[in-house]
């Protein structure tokens, strides 16, 4: 937004640092955690490094240690470059130096840098991050370490404070001294993300590698190599249910938890507002900075977790899981493409939509039959083109008295699910519980129950308490 008024003529000439947050998780800039900086450039959004003076490119590399090398050949170019990318290089040699003092092996990778065209003043810098405390400190540290590299008169100032960067940089190393790894720690969490493997550092040498039952805690002292706790080609990371809508993902979270635990597994939960266990409610102060989905994942006991998020807070927090096997995309608001896309993308199986929601058809375009599980809607929808595609889908079905629900992959019926067996004493089954079971019979199979076991599931689950 482009201040006006006082509220315009109250801002610092010089650049400063306005909101800052984690993405947790996929999101929408990168697979992985990033940290979203806002700054405000004042005067030096429309300035070129070279209009600092020329000794400001010398004063800069020499202060930034392990610049980009095609950032330094551009620094000493004659254009030079605009602030907002000196400014994100200085925050990645910052955070390069901070991974190396904690005994990390891998430093930042991805950058990017969003302009807002209506706001030239503001930009978004963009980075892959691990912490957010040190991401934060080292925007601080960067922001510090150019503002003095400034001459006074650019900025519209008298004169600048002195000693900041320094003081801001030493209390960086002094933070990430108190989070050193050991050699071999850093060596097996770096060959754990490089195959993809959840790896989290605990006390001392600990690791938890890998997650739920399928995780192993090891020393790293005592542990050779990774291929000694996760062979190549065993699983480490258990299936993961995201339940992606605005209305009636609660509902459906609930529903698909009590078929899966009805299946006899055991069962993490997590929405907005409560994360279960086994159906059994979990002290949110024993997340401690994690969220629901994450804290699950570190539980030996969970064999399978379902996380329930709305689009709209996937695009402002991030998905806060770096994968899902499958997800259901319940509603296609205005405004939620982003957040949706975010999901699709993260997923590693299969998706299900409503074949009358208007995002099916793309998906089927983008994706493929084979990734897609639609659910019937109206008379004349697309569900017998996608069937005859190879796709699978969950239909209703009427013969008689018998009402049923029926997953099917191609020509292929591989369950039936009774409508009675919804039924709780004797209570009718609504519209919407009948549709909710559509989607929980899908994501059932996307999770790897066979055909029997969610037959088996629904009828059991009539009886199990929530």
């Amino acid at each position: 937004m482009i201040p006006t008024g006082n509220q315009a003529a109250i801002r610092a000439p010089g650049p400063s640092l306005l909101d800052g947050k984690v993405q947790r998780g996929f999101n929408v800039h990168h697979p992985t955690t990033v940290f979203v900086q806002r700054v405000d450039l004042g005067e030096l959004a429309e300035l070129q490094t070279t209009d600092a003076g020329p000794g400001f490119a010398a004063g800069f590399i020499e202060r930034f240690d392990s610049l980009d090398p095609e950032l330094v050949a551009e620094l000493e170019d004659a254009a030079g470059v605009p602030f907002d990318r000196a400014l994100l290089g200085a925050i990645l040699a910052i955070e390069g130096s901070a991974a190396r003092a904690m005994g990390r092996l891998d430093t930042p990778e991805f950058s990017k840098i969003v302009r807002d065209p209506l706001s030239p003043r503001e930009v978004e810098l963009v980075w892959e991050c691990q912490s957010g405390t040190v991401a934060r400190a080292a925007a601080r540290a960067a922001l510090a370490g150019i503002v003095d590299l400034l001459p006074a008169s650019l900025l519209g100032l008298r004169a600048k404070p002195e000693g900041r960067f320094a003081t801001l940089v030493r209390n960086l190393e002094k933070r990430c001294r108190r989070r050193q790894w050991s050699p071999t720690t850093a060596a097996l969490v770096l060959a754990a993300r490089k195959r993809g493997i959840p790896c989290e550092p605990l006390a001392g040498d600990y690791l938890r590698v890998g997650d739920g039952v399928l995780q192993h805690v090891v020393s790293a002292s005592a542990t050779p190599d990774l291929e000694h706790v996760v062979p190549t080609g065993a699983f480490a990371s258990i299936p993961v249910a995201l339940i992606l809508g605005t209305r009636g993902a609660r509902s459906l979270a609930g529903d698909l938890d009590g078929l899966l635990r009805a299946s006899g597994r055991s069962i993490g939960l997590a929405t907005r507002k409560v994360t279960t266990i086994s159906g059994q409610p979990v002290d949110p102060t024993s997340f401690g900075r994690g969220d629901g989905a994450r804290f699950l994942l570190g539980d030996p006991r969970m064999e399978m977790v379902i996380s329930a998020v709305t689009p709209a807070r996937v695009e402002e927090r991030g998905l806060r899981l770096d994968r899902a096997t499958v997800t259901a995309i319940l509603d296609s608001e205005t405004g939620d493409a982003r957040g949706i896309d975010v999901g699709v993308a993260a997923t590693t199986g299969f998706l299900v939509v409503g074949s009358d929601n208007p995002v099916a058809e793309r998906l089927a375009r983008e994706l493929g039959h084979e990734r897609l599980v639609l659910l019937s809607g109206p008379p004349g929808d697309a569900v017998t083109a996608h069937l005859a595609a190879g796709g699978s889908a969950v239909v209703r079905t009427s013969t008689g008295r018998a009402d049923t629900i029926e997953l099917r992959r191609a020509n292929e019926t591989i369950a039936a699910v009774p409508v009675a067996s919804l039924r709780s004493k004797g209570i009718g089954v609504g519209e919407r519980r009948i549709r909710r079971a559509m989607f929980a019979t899908a994501l059932a199979f996307g999770l790897g129950l066979s055909g029997g076991e969610i037959v088996a599931a629904a009828e059991k689950r009539r009886f199990l308490r929530r």
